[in-house]
């Protein structure tokens, strides 16, 4: 995962007031939390930012629970468990030379694209309300679409010979964040660190991947992108 430095994982006996604990031990910086238990019936994700735990989700004896409920329900678990802790970054995406173009407007707005899925990464770190990841949620939508259509024009000027499979490439990644922020909207599903890591990992190999294919194009030509 994208977003994670690292796991350690270890067998614990939980006691009343174990989750308070770990937070004392894990200070001000943002951890991802799993708890399993052996029967696989109960089974936790939190993260842990500042002291506090700012997301969680509680699958318990075939109950799913979210937010507070479940972490009173966490904190009043006794019983062997298997905790794993990451380490997290304060950022998803880290903007550098890795991801730069050299094509100034459209690297403008991939700096945009990354600010907008940090700003979503943060928002989940500190358990921000469903509005404001939603009201993030659908800049990122109507941002992508804005950028991708910049970039697509970019391809028709200097004909791109793979600017169709890219343009797909494109539509695919409208298409899932249309459909997460509908469903997220609707109850259906909620915005987690793996749904975030998952779109940020898309966009970070597609500029590295696709988007400096046709930059590279461009100067074999000999143009200037």
């Amino acid at each position: 995962m994208r977003a994670t430095l690292g796991y350690e994982r270890r067998d614990e006996r939980l006691h009343r007031g174990w989750l308070r604990s770990l937070l004392e031990k894990l200070g001000d910086k943002p951890h991802l939390i799993i708890v399993e238990a052996p029967d696989a019936r109960t089974r936790a994700e939190l993260i842990a930012y500042r002291g506090k735990i700012t997301f969680a989700e509680l699958l318990h004896q075939g109950r799913f629970l979210r937010g507070s409920e479940a972490v009173k329900t966490l904190e009043q678990l006794e019983g062997e468990a298997r905790i794993a802790v990451a380490r997290l970054r304060e950022t998803i995406v880290d903007w550098g030379p890795q991801l730069e173009l050299g094509i100034k407007g459209i690297d403008l707005q991939h700096r945009q694209l990354v600010n907008t899925l940090n700003r979503l990464y943060q928002g989940l770190l500190l358990g921000e309300p469903g509005p404001l990841l939603r009201g993030a949620l659908s800049f990122l939508e109507e941002y992508s679409r804005l950028h991708f259509r910049s970039e697509e024009r970019f391809f028709e000027r200097h004909g791109y010979p793979r600017a169709e499979e890219h343009r797909r490439q494109h539509r695919w990644f409208i298409e899932k964040v249309r459909e997460l922020r509908e469903r997220e909207a609707l109850g259906e599903t909620t915005l987690t660190l793996e749904v975030i890591d998952f779109l940020a990992e898309w966009v970070a190999r597609h500029i590295a991947g696709s988007d400096r294919d046709y930059a590279e194009w461009i100067r074999r030509l000999g143009g200037q992108p």
